[in-house]
């Protein structure tokens, strides 16, 4: 494993796009392929948005 697994659920409004989204579960990245995005996630930088108010 590469690290903490992450599943990002992007914006669902449809039962199709929740079927097409959780497709993204079926994907196994190459090790070369994680090792290609390493030196893009260390670009990665700033704070996370707050959660909404009702959230909170």
């Amino acid at each position: 494993m590469h690290g903490v697994p992450v599943v990002p659920i992007p914006g669902t409004r449809s039962p199709s796009r929740l079927v097409e989204n959780a497709g993204a579960l079926e994907v196994e990245p190459t090790d070369a392929e994680l090792a290609a995005l390493d030196p893009i996630a260390a670009l990665v930088a700033g704070e996370r948005m707050p959660p909404p108010p009702d959230l909170g």
